[in-house]
């Protein structure tokens, strides 16, 4: 968390507007900023040129706009000035990043995809600044009440510090910036000048370099309203958002309500006006409260408005000011509430923007309190999304009058159209008469959308957060979505199409977010470090290495987006790893380092073409994997044809099981089927020669002719490995001599293992069960040789054939297994041998972990019932007489399978990049070692230190071990006994595990070890199974504050998110201990000593979200630099129970 982090700890500075268009001489926008441009512009370099030799990331977002600005359908406000005047429009001089700014070259990294006032809206901004572990984002440029506003107040909602430079932002005047910079900024971000924050920013700096970051995905812009709102009819079907009627703004003793009070009685009057006159049409009114938990654990470090709500202890839940004010409840169920408010914009946290496209919303009216606040927040978030904003001067509430004059006159218009109650319901009125409200459909939507927040907030924090992982994300998914989504369309079947429809975008938002999660990891190389047991254990872990950017390339050319393309994906992912460049320049620091010297080319983007084209050209050799219509796709023809016209030798490798069946013979009827005239004219174009239906005909004939390599994916091991290297081998014979700096090697096993064990040597298997047919075979075999060069222990292959010897002794394998792995593709759960083995692992409760290898392979669709029943019909008397003679009835089937799909699956996205497939492979094999009865070992180790565990395991007795000093950390649940009062233990078990798993993720991370839980009680020791002298109770403080985060952030009752969240109290001390084992049965790792009294006696007497420390610890914390984190203060002397007068500390 951000708010948990140093300031500065990681800096962008992100440069809004730089183009020529604004700080252009000539610019057609330059007399916006001209007052300004020059000194801003100066700050700016001052900035980048102080700050470039460290790590700071330097971004900049331009604006360009299409030819035609067929962006913008109906601009308003700033953005229709753009398009009057054609500013910054592709192809033209204005839209060109001035000389100043591209002159630092790559240090600069430029974000492409901005269309409107928001940098954040349908760019990678925000994936490359959480990628890259960016707290503090600063703002530079233009124009300050536009894009630095909006980009800033976007920032701050996404959970980054923002600071606003009031000396280098332009504001359109210096009264706006004025008033920006002393009014506007700081309800969110903190206003520095250059020189200041340019000295703070290099304290911060000290001693840390610059590294490029990885390469972000591509994204594509975000969506708008998914309903066209073109044309000149305003207020087509409209939603009426109010914000901040709650009594802490409108209530006379509102601890808010000084904020309003001057305009608040005709604001609530002209509300009041709007429901009254149009609440019998179809207009949706939607409610927004903002409402915070009882220790603002949401806020970790607020600023601004929001620190200015905590410090008053305003809209607290359960607090009377957070309760929405009578004149707005009577409306009762016509008004809909939307929870999940935390900030200043209203669609941040809430599922408002999913019911407003999914109305078929094209205009939204805001109404409420503040202006300058969430109204301005909320407006500018809905422009980007695509809907028309209307703002209503006599129904909004300003600070000031000044504010909210200013506000009407200067900002709103630039992007919504500002108005009056009376003139707004006028034209609502006129297009609703003949429309009507229908109150059933909208109790079931209220009762839908209540469910839909709470999931889609749940959903995003089990997601992000880094104490979570995939296995909880889809275990998430499995219990919540899947099921209470089901279990609402059985009670409403009218919506059953509708959730089926929402259900899927769950899952695809889902799927994404595992992709960059798994991104994430691979970049971090966690993966790396929990999977692989020896050094150099398989190619796949070695670390990826850089591409040298004037080396020559090595190119395999692919096209990996059909289904037979996946099995060449994979089979390029093992040669990028066999094929390397090494440095053998004498005069080289890097002499015998190895880079990265391929490129995988499978675009057909005209955008990325011509870069394509660069990259074969200077190819020293093109490899060609063959997988169905490889040689059709217009890509991968331009490609060719470079190659060939460059002289680059081609090589070609048929992949068997793909789906390539191409020859001289049928070539002509391919031909007629992939190409055709549109994939002459782009060949042609990108080529830059006339390319015709013969000259397509020609080449691929002479691909065809020639010598081409044979991979078997359904061979031995021993024999793919074989073929692989041959391939590599001749990959390297093909290029030649690199130069005299770089040599062309061949990185392969030192030997190709045997990976079936002798029978004098019992070893443990992972039985990998896939069906040995259709389409999906290849990609799954594939993926297997992956799994067998990586993991760290023996395993047997099983796959089916019809002799009974070849099954008796697979089933004789089964017996060693320890764990089983279903590689799913499209019809791995048709053949009843699969389903035998996994009948056959649920007996013996043997672990089956499910990898999807298809990117729609849909699990709920396996928690359905309809599959049974389709299951059943599908088995064929050979297939019932299979299981008869098993003794497996179909109940037993359903209820093994029903067992694999809802334990957690790790997916395999086969068109991922090579960096989320490698982190995929990672967490696979990270679940086969946790999930054999070889990770009884692992468990051992989590339940008893290494060396005690080790001792356990050989027989021998545990002698008692003194430690001179540890720090015992001790929490438990405010109001456990009532909370178990009132729930079933069922509950109480699931809250506990969900809480307890995200401590034990943190211990994991801060190497804390765990003693014990005892009900609500969690126990953990620093300083005891490691040396951690230097910073135990350090480790201590950091690990009770993100428990206490935690716990805030973790549900009571999922099903009912009204009994509000957990709170802790902790405590902590530091002292000598003596540790042992002690009973016989279900041993327990136990610490004695008065220490770990008087650490519980610190715990209980701590309060709800806070932490208690003694004297001894506080001191020791102080020595280990806890200072500079924590604020340690005395809270006095007090009588402590069994140990008299003691001096006690808060650490915050």
């Amino acid at each position: 968390m951000v708010g948990s982090q140093p300031l500065f700890s990681r800096t962008a500075v992100v440069l809004i507007g730089y183009q020529k268009d604004y700080f252009g001489r000539d610019g057609k926008l330059h007399g916006v900023i001209q007052a300004s441009s020059d000194s801003v512009l100066r700050n700016t370099l001052k900035i980048i040129n102080s700050l470039k030799d460290t790590s700071v990331l330097f971004i900049e977002t331009p604006i360009i706009f299409t030819k035609d600005y067929s962006e913008l359908l109906e601009p308003s406000g700033i953005l229709k000035v753009i398009k009057d005047v054609q500013a910054f429009k592709m192809g033209d001089k204005g839209s060109e990043t001035i000389p100043e700014i591209t002159q630092f070259g790559d240090r600069i990294i430029q974000i492409p995809g901005k269309r409107g006032l928001n940098a954040f809206a349908g760019t990678c901004l925000e994936e490359l600044l959480k990628r890259e572990r960016v707290t503090d984002v600063v703002l530079c440029g233009a124009v300050t009440s536009v894009c630095i506003d909006s980009t800033g107040r976007a920032a701050h909602e996404l959970g980054f510090r923002v600071h606003q430079l009031e000396d280098c932002t332009c504001g359109r005047t210096q009264a706006e910036q004025e008033c920006y910079c002393n009014e506007i900024f700081p309800l969110y971000a903190s206003v520095t000048k250059t020189d200041d924050i340019v000295s703070k920013i290099l304290q911060a700096e000290a001693g840390r370099v610059y590294v490029p970051p990885l390469v972000v995905r591509s994204c594509k812009p975000s969506k708008s309203c998914s309903v066209d709102v073109s044309g000149s009819i305003p207020l087509a079907h409209t939603a009426v958002v109010l914000i901040g009627y709650q009594k802490d703004y409108f209530g006379r003793d509102g601890k808010l309500h000084g904020v309003i009070q001057a305009s608040s009685d005709s604001v609530l009057r002209n509300t009041l006006k709007i429901i009254n006159s149009l609440k019998d049409t179809s207009v949706l009114f939607i409610e927004t409260p903002i409402i915070f938990t009882k220790d603002y654990s949401e806020l970790l470090e607020p600023s601004g408005i929001l620190k200015v709500i905590k410090d008053v202890q305003a809209f607290k839940m359960g607090d009377k000011g957070s309760e929405t004010i009578p004149e707005i409840t009577q409306f009762g169920d016509r008004i809909i509430q939307i929870p999940g408010k935390r900030g200043l914009n209203a669609f941040a946290g809430t599922c408002l923007e999913e019911l407003l496209k999914r109305e078929r919303v094209t205009d939204v009216v805001l109404c409420g309190a503040v202006t300058s606040v969430c109204i301005d927040s909320t407006g500018r978030a809905a422009h980007e999304l695509g809907f028309r904003v209307h703002q209503l001067e006599d129904c909004t509430c300003g600070r000031t009058q000044a504010e909210q004059d200013q506000y009407c006159q200067e900002i709103f218009p630039l992007y919504a159209s500002v108005t009056k109650t009376d003139d707004v319901i006028d034209q609502i009125s006129s297009l609703e008469k003949d429309r009507k409200y229908e109150d059933n459909a909208w109790r079931r939507w209220t009762d839908l959308r209540n469910l839909v927040a709470t999931l889609s907030f749940k959903t995003h924090r089990e997601v992000e957060s880094e104490e979570e992982d995939e296995a909880k994300t889809s275990k998430f998914l499995e219990l919540c979505t899947v099921k209470r989504i089901w279990k609402w369309m059985t009670l409403h079947p009218e919506t059953a199409t509708e959730l089926k429809l929402y259900q899927d975008e769950i899952h695809v938002q889902i799927q994404n977010r595992l992709m960059d999660h798994a991104a994430e990891l691979a970049e971090r190389n966690l993966a790396l470090e929990k999977s692989v047991k020896s050094a150099g254990n398989g190619i796949l872990f070695n670390e990826f290495q850089e591409e040298i950017a004037n080396c020559p390339y090595v190119t395999f050319l692919c096209h990996g987006t059909d289904e037979s393309g996946l099995a060449a994906r994979l089979i390029k992912l093992m040669l990028n790893k066999l094929v390397q460049v090494e440095d053998v320049s004498n005069e080289s620091d890097n002499k015998g380092k190895l880079y990265n010297p391929r490129v995988f080319l499978e675009s057909d983007n005209s955008e990325s073409q011509s870069s394509l084209l660069d990259r074969v050209s200077k190819s020293k050799s093109v490899l060609v994997l063959l997988s169905e219509s490889v040689l059709f796709r217009a890509g991968i023809l331009c490609e060719l044809f470079t190659a060939i016209d460059k002289n680059i030798p081609i090589l070609s490798v048929e992949i068997e099981g793909a789906g390539f069946n191409v020859s001289n013979e049928n070539l002509r009827e391919y031909l007629d089927l992939h190409v055709d005239e549109n994939t002459l004219v782009y060949v042609s174009q990108a080529c830059k020669q006339n390319k015709t239906f013969e000259d397509v005909e020609t080449v691929i004939r002479w691909i065809l002719e020639l010598p081409r390599m044979v991979y078997n994916p359904s061979a031995r091991q021993a024999s793919q490995w074989s073929q692989l290297q041959a391939v590599a081998k001749n990959v390297v014979l093909s290029c030649g001599d690199f130069s005299n700096e770089y040599k062309l090697r061949l990185s392969t096993p030192d030997a190709v293992r045997t990976f079936m064990p002798s029978s004098d040597t019992p070893s443990l298997y992972s039985n990998y069960l896939v069906f040995d047919q259709g389409d999906g075979r290849a990609t799954a075999r594939i993926l297997k040789l992956l799994f067998d060069e990586i993991i760290p222990f023996a395993r047997g292959f099983t796959y089916f054939e019809e002799e009974e010897a070849q099954m008796s002794s697979l089933l004789r394998h089964m017996e060693n297994a320890q764990n089983f792995v279903v590689l799913l593709t499209d019809n791995t759960l048709t053949n009843p041998q699969v389903i035998m083995h996994i009948v056959h692992a649920y007996r013996t409760r043997k672990p089956v972990i499910p990898v999807p290898i298809e990117k729609d392979f849909d699990f709920a669709e396996y928690l359905n019932d309809d599959f049974y029943f389709g299951l059943s019909d599908n088995f064929n008397e050979a297939s019932r007489a299979l299981f008869r003679n098993e003794k497996i009835q179909f109940k037993e089937i359903c209820k093994a399978l029903r067992s694999m799909f809802s334990a957690s699956a790790q997916p395999f996205f086969p068109y991922a990049s090579e960096m989320v497939q490698h982190a995929q492979v990672c967490e696979i094999v990270r679940k086969f070692e946790f999930g054999s009865n070889n990770g009884v070992t692992s468990m051992l180790y989590d339940v008893f230190p290494k060396h005690i565990a080790d001792t356990l395991m050989a027989g021998k007795k545990v002698y008692p071990e003194h430690r001179d000093c540890v720090t015992i950390f001790f929490s438990d649940i405010v109001s456990f006994t009532d909370i178990s009062s009132t729930l079933p233990p069922e509950k109480i078990s699931d809250m506990l595990d969900r809480l307890y798993s995200r401590f034990d993720n943190i211990t994991h991370d801060h190497a804390i070890f765990k003693v014990e839980t005892i009900g609500d009680a969690y126990m953990a020791v620093t300083n005891l199974v490691e040396d951690q002298k230097e910073d135990h109770a350090l480790r201590i403080a950091q690990f009770a504050k993100l428990a206490v985060q935690c716990a805030s952030e973790t549900l009571i009752d999922r099903d009912d998110p009204s009994k509000g969240y957990v709170q802790i109290r902790v405590g902590f001390h530091s002292g000598p201990v003596v540790a042992n084992v002690v009973g016989s049965r279900n041993l327990r790792y136990c610490l004695f000593g008065d220490t770990v009294n008087t650490a519980s006696r610190m715990e209980s007497n701590s309060e709800a979200g806070r932490i208690h420390c003694s004297k001894f610890s506080a001191d020791l914390l102080k020595s280990q630099g806890g200072e500079s984190e924590f604020r340690i203060t005395s809270r006095g002397v007090r009588q402590i129970k069994g140990k008299g007068d003691m001096e006690t500390f808060w650490v915050e």
